[in-house]
C-alpha cells in the first residue's frame, strides 16, 4: 500500500483526490471565452499559493531549479526516492499564462528552453535517461498558472490520459503550425460533476435549450 500525506492541503487537493463520478466535456473556443475565462479570472485566488512560491514566501527549500522564467520542485505526489514514479512540476513565472489556452508562438522558446534546461537537470541529478521522461500539460489543469508535468513513462498514476495531457513536443509543433491552435480549437476533457467548472457548462446548456 502506498500513501500520501498533502499538507497543507487546499480544497483543491482535495477536490482532485477525491473520488467521483466523471464525464467528457467538449471546450469550444466559445465556450472557453464565455464559461471557462471568466471562472479563471473569478478564481485567481486560487493560485496565490503559487505566486508564494514564485515570489520566495514559501517552500523555497523545496525549489530544485530556477531561473528567471521559471522554477523546478517536486510535486506533491512524489515520495522523492522511486525513480520509477519521479514527478516534478515546472511553474512559469510569468502570471499572464493561465493554461495551453494562451500559448502563441511567441511562447515556444520558454517552452524550448525549460524543456530542455529541465530534461538536462533531471537526466544529470536523477541519472534517468532523457528517452524515457515525459513532459506534458494537463487541461484542464488543477490550478490556473501553467505549470508543467515531467514523469518518467513508467509512471501511471500522474494524469497522463489522453483526454487529459497534452505533451510540451506537441504543443510546440501545433503552435508551429497554426499560431491561434489553441484559441480555436475545441478541446475534449474529463471532468467530475461535482466540479464547478461542470455545473457552470450545465448552466449554460440549460439557458440555451430555454432560449430555444
Amino acid at each position: 500500500i502506498k500513501l500520501a500525506f498533502i499538507h497543507p492541503a487546499t480544497p483543491l487537493h482535495i477536490k482532485k483526490y477525491s473520488k467521483k463520478q466523471i464525464c467528457l466535456i467538449n471546450e469550444t473556443s466559445e465556450r472557453y471565452q464565455t464559461i471557462v475565462r471568466p471562472y479563471i479570472e473569478q478564481n485567481q485566488l486560487n493560485s496565490q499559493w503559487v505566486y508564494n512560491i514564485i515570489d520566495g514566501k514559501s517552500e523555497r527549500e523545496r525549489i530544485l531549479l530556477e531561473t528567471d522564467q521559471f522554477l523546478l520542485l517536486p510535486d506533491l505526489m512524489w515520495d522523492g526516492k522511486s525513480m520509477d514514479s519521479l514527478h516534478l512540476l515546472v511553474l512559469v513565472k510569468s502570471r499572464s499564462i493561465h493554461s495551453i489556452r494562451d500559448l502563441k508562438p511567441e511562447h515556444i522558446p520558454l517552452l524550448e528552453s525549460l524543456l530542455e534546461t529541465t530534461l538536462d537537470f533531471i537526466s544529470t541529478k536523477y541519472g534517468i535517461a532523457k528517452n524515457v521522461i515525459r513532459a506534458f500539460f494537463h487541461y484542464p489543469p488543477t490550478f490556473y498558472h501553467l505549470h508543467v508535468h515531467f514523469t518518467t513513462i513508467h509512471n501511471r498514476i500522474c494524469g497522463c490520459e489522453v483526454e487529459r495531457a497534452h505533451l510540451v513536443t506537441d504543443v510546440m509543433d501545433h503552435l508551429a503550425l497554426k499560431p491561434d491552435y489553441y484559441q480555436t480549437k475545441t478541446l475534449y476533457y474529463k471532468i467530475p460533476v461535482n466540479d464547478k467548472l461542470y455545473q457552470l457548462f450545465e448552466e449554460s446548456e440549460q439557458t440555451k435549450n430555454k432560449e430555444a
